[in-house]
């Protein structure tokens, strides 16, 4: 591709694809009218928007620019390249937050699962809505294909997750259910420290059958 807007030359010369949602954003904003404009709320009114937003705006404009000839046009699935559909198996589907080693396991569309070294202790990450990027409330971005590169793979799938998740843990409904156990016993074995919650009424199956067993 020979004609592209200039934005794009850095990640181009480095052989880059995969854009981080931060510089995803300056483009964005580069190509649309700023909500500074004078007359911003006449524009918005004309084009039936309630309020100003950078997508809305993109899509609205197709980021047709005075700067060159560049626009965004709608392509079906069917006309994305074979390479373009190979990398969107490794969009990532869920991760595994390791607090104590700062680590995270990462779950993409293909079943693989890598796990990735993470820069800054105690700050929240998530997935992005695409699935391209973790993002971290420090503002680390850690793209997919990056991790699927440079991730060290691990034997864990995410249906082996899944299954541990649904039969080793059980909420305090589960436990009234199968061991007619009230509520407030529960909190009991929890304040005497005879089972152990995970997290908000989340118990280990474990626990509550080596306690029932004893």
């Amino acid at each position: 591709m020979d004609n592209y807007p200039v934005f794009f030359d850095i990640f181009i010369n480095k052989k880059k694809y995969i854009i981080e949602s931060y510089w995803t954003r300056k483009w964005i904003e580069e190509r649309v009218i700023p909500e500074s404009r004078h007359n911003i709320k006449d524009i918005l009114k004309d084009n039936g928007f309630k309020y100003y937003n950078e997508i809305l705006m993109i899509i609205a404009s197709r980021a047709h620019s005075s700067m060159d000839d560049n626009y965004l046009k709608q392509i079906k699935y069917e006309e994305v390249s074979d390479c373009v559909k190979e990398r969107r198996k490794h969009l990532i589907k869920d991760f595994i937050y390791l607090k104590e080693k700062n680590k995270a396991i990462v779950f993409f569309e293909n079943g693989i699962s890598k796990m990735i070294n993470l820069k800054t202790k105690n700050n929240k990450t998530f997935i992005n809505c695409f699935g391209s990027e973790l993002i971290s409330t420090s503002y680390e971005f850690y793209s997919y294909d990056d991790i699927y590169k440079n991730g060290k793979n691990t034997p864990l799938l995410y249906d082996d997750l899944l299954n541990y998740v649904n039969e080793n843990i059980l909420s305090t409904n589960d436990i009234k259910k199968e061991y007619d156990y009230s509520r407030q016993y529960v909190n009991k074995l929890k304040q005497e420290k005879k089972i152990y919650e995970l997290h908000d009424n989340l118990f280990l199956y474990n626990d509550i059958k080596t306690y029932k067993n004893k």
